[in-house]
């Protein structure tokens, strides 16, 4: 009995948590006030439309869908979440995150660490990054990734090794872009060809 209450404790903790992220980044830009504030003990104004947002939450599963209300990524987020009040950010561990394009999944990330900034929408992977395609045909890892919303590109940070079939390239910078389609590495890079 008593394990199953702290099991049903912590469901709730993790719920209330998410609950919080999910409000962090759907919470909308306040608006400039146009009118004087109500006067006390004025008749009630007619009630404000509900809160709207993009993203939605099932269980510990966040799904962000874009302008247009495709699917642009989802997380799944381990069960240790953090977020602290007044922040602009919440943190979680042991994420498994996909990159979408309409329906049709195009880039898979695993991670120990994620950062989310509620403001810009910025994602950033820490310590220890394993990123996939869908396929599978090419693989990287790096030590920190960030994902940047308005550009839609993924920008790894040390430690970079890219794969596709016998072939290496390392490095310690990586940029993926989504939207054209490429791979770019920099800095002292060592490359192995083969199959």
């Amino acid at each position: 009995m008593g394990r199953r209450f702290g099991l049903v404790i912590i469901v709730v903790g993790v719920a209330a948590v998410l609950s919080a992220v999910i409000y962090g980044l759907t919470r909308p830009a306040p608006a400039p006030i146009t009118e004087p504030p109500p006067v006390l003990g004025a008749a009630p104004t007619s009630p404000q439309a509900p809160v709207t947002g993009d993203v939605k939450i099932e269980g510990a599963r966040v799904t962000k869908n874009d302008a247009q209300g495709r699917p642009e990524w989802s997380l799944q987020a381990g069960t240790e979440v953090q977020v602290k009040a007044g922040s602009e950010q919440a943190e979680a561990r042991n994420v498994h995150w996909s990159l979408q394009q309409g329906s049709d999944t195009e880039w898979v990330v695993d991670a120990p660490q994620i950062v989310i900034y509620y403001q810009t929408g910025r994602l950033v992977f820490s310590d220890g990054v394993k990123v996939r395609s869908a396929d599978d045909a090419r693989r990287f890892s790096v030590d920190r990734l960030t994902y940047e919303p308005d550009t839609k590109r993924l920008v790894g940070e040390g430690n970079a090794r890219f794969s596709m079939g016998g072939t290496w390239i390392a490095g310690p910078r990586l940029v993926v872009d989504t939207k054209a389609n490429t791979v770019r590495l920099s800095g002292g890079m060592r490359a192995h060809i083969g199959k």
